[in-house]
């Protein structure tokens, strides 16, 4: 007897830009065996009258017709928020966003969406309704325990053993502190910034405890200079989302701010990794 168990439909991921949103989607890909595509939908839209919903009906009937793919809605927040109040284009990008909801809501294809957002503000309610994505995620800040783990990654990504730093435990200590709000992109800054100022005082990429001490005091977090909005969208996903690592703050090191042609491109290993979104 068939079970009658329904096909997942996908998942949306929110966080702050530089979270790894994009790399979750590329895990997904690997993990379900699956080929990814990436939905450019500013690219669905032109100029010619019926153009715009033309494209997203032939998207649309591609990715019908696949046998089995992850798609993924990149940044979904640039191209469709506030689309539903949108009125200076005799509607088309209310119709080309309600034609992609629809298809969400009754795709019977093997196609699992993954959208991202780097913010909620201005995104229609009905986008992110129980019935549309079988769960909401979100990316927080970083736990102390995990950036370190985005230093030493970044490092070893460069050649360089974390090791052959030379960095005691008071030095991780004040790393650690001093990144408190940093995303995981920040954190890569912070690498390449200490490693120019390495190969420019000794003529090698390995900096000293110091240099990748200064090149931390020369960036300002996001978290930091938006930090209303960072602190209204992580209550928001508090609310309504569950954390993609499953950790919390509950780490005490750290503190949230209070208070083409409508074309997939195929998602490679290079799409993804350096994320700022």
């Amino acid at each position: 007897k068939a079970e009658k168990i329904d096909t997942p439909r996908g998942v949306a991921v929110v966080g702050i830009p530089g979270t790894a949103k994009s790399m979750v989607a590329k895990a997904t890909c690997r993990e379900l065996g699956l080929p990814g595509y990436v939905l450019d939908v500013g690219a669905l839209f032109g100029s010619m009258v019926g153009e715009s919903e033309k494209r997203v009906r032939e998207v649309l009937r591609i990715l019908d017709a696949q046998k089995g793919c992850v798609l993924v809605i990149d940044e979904a927040d640039k191209a469709l928020g506030n689309a539903h109040q949108s009125t200076g284009d005799s509607g088309v990008t209310r119709r080309v966003f309600g034609a992609i909801l629809t298809w969400l809501a009754e795709n019977q294809s093997r196609t699992f969406v993954i959208m991202t957002l780097n913010r909620t503000e201005g995104i229609p309610p009905e986008t992110l309704r129980a019935g549309r994505f079988d769960k909401l995620f979100y990316t927080d800040l970083p736990t102390a325990t995990v950036r370190r783990q985005i230093f030493e990654v970044h490092f070893k990504k460069r050649g360089v053993d974390p090791a052959s730093l030379g960095l005691s435990s008071k030095h991780w200590e004040d790393i650690i502190e001093k990144t408190a709000q940093f995303v995981g992109s920040e954190i890569e800054e912070a690498v390449k910034e200490s490693r120019h100022m390495a190969m420019a005082a000794h003529g090698n990429g390995v900096p000293t405890p110091e240099q990748l001490l200064l090149a931390i005091s020369g960036i300002r977090p996001m978290a930091a200079t938006e930090k209303d909005v960072i602190a209204e969208m992580l209550q928001f996903c508090k609310d309504k989302g569950t954390p993609v690592t499953g950790i919390t703050d509950t780490d005490k090191a750290v503190k949230p701010p209070r208070k083409g042609k409508g074309r997939s491109i195929a998602l490679d290993d290079d799409s993804a990794s350096s994320e700022d979104n």
